[in-house]
């Protein structure tokens, strides 16, 4: 029964070890693909930069050129984005072969904001 239970401790232990989290994951430059509002494509070249210390640089997309400040939460498995202290949004994330997949979050209380899902693959640089 002890072998047992210290092979259950050590598997969770490497397990834990080599997971990777969503932070870790979505940091580094992103060149945008594909950006959908409510179904309609559209594409607007630029880039996400998420930096180790929690800021956000974009350039060229649906945020704009912007410097701002970003959380993960790895229970939801989104980022809020919180840019000049003017707004937060918050964007469901997936992280799967080389590709970053964000969905707006609606916060409003009525439920109308419009979808928007933004596509992006890991720059080499």
């Amino acid at each position: 029964m002890k072998r047992l239970i210290m092979t259950a401790v050590l598997l969770v232990s490497l397990q834990s070890a080599f997971s990777q989290t969503l932070l870790d994951s979505i940091q580094g430059t992103w060149r945008v693909t594909n950006i959908t509002n409510n179904n309609k494509n559209s594409m607007k070249a630029g880039t996400l930069y998420f930096s180790e210390d929690g800021k956000f640089v974009s350039s060229g997309n649906h945020f704009g050129t912007s410097n701002a400040l970003y959380t993960t939460n790895e229970t939801t498995s989104s980022v809020q984005i919180e840019v000049a202290d003017t707004s937060v949004t918050e964007w469901g994330v997936v992280v799967k072969k080389g590709m970053l997949y964000l969905t707006s979050v609606d916060s409003s209380k009525k439920g109308k904001q419009p979808v928007i899902k933004i596509t992006a693959v890991r720059s080499k640089s």
